[in-house]
């Protein structure tokens, strides 16, 4: 592969591609098309019966409502506990290679970030990138720009110029609508020249030896094994108790719950970030819907339809967790509105959807992306419903739902509040981290509460501007926390290639 910087505006009808890509050859799985006509329907007569069942008799209606409150939280907790019991009983193993590839044996890979408003991040960015322990003439970055970003495209060409034996390709789009990260990626498959390629956001400092124990892997693992997902976390954890209790959600996420969904059979949701994929399966599916904002869930569960495997690699990138509030609630927002989104597509062909799926796999569906929109849209409703009828009878309240539903809402109440801590408990004393104080995570009953507000704003958004991504501002908490880890790294693989000899 010849070593040289490119610089290219793409034209109209490249983008035009881009943003149709997924559209026309999966056209009826695409979040750019209306809700399925049933799906409509079905919101409307739902919202439409409790209204006018809570004007008509008040009573019985708050009892069908608390009704379905405990079955959704029922089959949630009923999961987490499933997950928890494996966990403890056999811990996950995160995938390693038997063996890592020589260099001559390495094939050539392609790392992909999409850069907007990314001055500050960047060059940090461009450190982290080259850092990574991978032959440099085996290596291509492709740097997706928007035209009307002069800051972060002066910042990027000023600072590769200097490497000018590394092969990056700076890909300038001119603007149109929907501007979202997926359509940029869509754009840079033409250019994309490795077997493997992976996808980084602008704050991201992988571990060095990722890419190589991503090859390694790929080359001793089956075909219907498509995509490794490395984990993720934040360098910025210890800034506040926001940074605190989000690393504690993603630690738990990465380390538990996604391996837990993997022993289950469930369909796993991407990250948007670090996921390793054979580009060629990249070309087979039709590249990622431009139109959805989380394009990362979108394309696990498309994987999922096709009995394509995804495996979580022993690996972590570390990522800039959000300091303020306001950013995090714009981020989680985007996510919601994403996953109901993918919701939204995936079963918009019902009889379709589950002669492909399979009833058992189309349950799954629901539960995992469904679960996690309405345990975000439920819970403080979920708690205040719950707090209420334990309290009724008791304190001279009367009573609003069918009183044999107490026990149950007394369990799942207390089950709520104490599984975020046992999570963070297990995994954390198995990795031996002490910075992240566990019981941080007795906090996330609030936590909650922000992701409520999140998702109600993520259902307005999803009427009106589905395809707005919000963009999460970086480069603000610049701190290098990561040292520690990246020594422990090293030495892990090491120990690994000893053992290998």
């Amino acid at each position: 592969m010849s070593k040289k910087h490119h610089f290219q505006t793409l034209s109209g009808s490249d983008i035009k591609r881009a943003t149709v890509r997924h559209y026309q050859e999966k056209n009826t799985m695409s979040a750019g098309r209306s809700f399925a006509l049933w799906q409509t329907f079905s919101m409307g007569m739902i919202c439409g019966g409790f209204l006018l069942g809570f004007w008509h008799d008040f009573p019985v209606t708050m009892a069908v409502l608390g009704s379905l409150i405990v079955l959704v939280f029922t089959l949630l907790v009923g999961l987490k506990l499933t997950i928890y019991a494996m966990d403890s009983f056999k811990p996950f193993e995160f995938y390693k290679p038997k063996t890592y590839l020589d260099d001559d044996k390495l094939p050539v890979y392609t790392v992909i970030v999409a850069l907007y408003q990314e001055k500050n991040s960047f060059p940090i960015l461009l450190k982290n990138l080259l850092a990574l322990d991978y032959p440099k003439d085996k290596l291509e970055f492709l740097f997706m720009l928007e035209a009307d970003d002069k800051d972060t495209i002066h910042t990027v060409v000023s600072h590769i110029l200097p490497h000018n034996n590394i092969n990056i390709s700076v890909l300038t789009l001119p603007h149109s609508l929907p501007r979202t990260k997926p359509k940029a990626l869509n754009a840079a498959i033409p250019f994309m020249n490795g077997e493997y390629c992976v996808v980084y956001d602008a704050e991201d400092r992988p571990d060095i030896h990722q890419l190589r124990m991503a090859a390694s892997s790929f080359a001793e693992l089956p075909d219907d094994v498509v995509a490794l997902q490395a984990r993720l976390t934040f360098y910025n954890r210890n800034r506040s108790l926001m940074t605190k209790m989000f690393t504690i959600e993603y630690d738990i996420w990465f380390h538990h719950f996604l391996p837990g969904l993997m022993r289950l059979g469930l369909p796993l949701p991407l990250a948007g970030t670090s996921t390793h994929i054979r580009t060629r399966d990249i070309h087979d599916i039709g590249g990622w819907d431009a139109y959805n904002v989380t394009e990362d869930c979108d394309l696990g569960m498309r994987f999922y339809r096709m009995d394509l495997k995804t495996l979580i690699l022993d690996s972590d990138t570390f990522e800039e967790a959000p300091i303020y509030l306001n950013m995090w609630i714009k981020q989680r927002t985007r996510w919601l509105k994403g996953y109901m989104q993918t919701l939204f597509v995936h079963t918009g062909r019902l009889s379709t959807d589950i002669s492909e799926l399979g009833f058992l796999k189309f349950l799954g569906l629901w539960l995992v992306i469904g679960g996690q929109i309405l345990s975000a849209f439920l819970h403080p409703i979920a708690i205040g419903c719950f707090i209420y009828q334990i309290a009724a009878s008791d304190f001279l309240l009367k009573e609003l739902f069918v009183p044999e539903l107490k026990p149950l809402m007394t369990f799942l109440l207390i089950a709520g509040i104490l599984i975020p801590p046992m999570q963070a408990e297990i995994i954390y004393r198995r990795m031996k981290k002490s910075k992240i104080l566990w019981y941080t995570a007795f906090f996330h009953p609030i936590y909650w509460g922000f992701a409520a507000y999140s998702s109600y704003r993520a259902v307005l958004q999803l009427i009106y501007a589905p395809s707005y991504w919000e963009k999460t501002t970086h480069g603000l908490d610049l701190d290098d926390e990561t040292q520690e880890w990246d020594a422990e790294q090293e030495t892990d693989i090491k120990d690994d290639t000893k053992t290998d000899e």
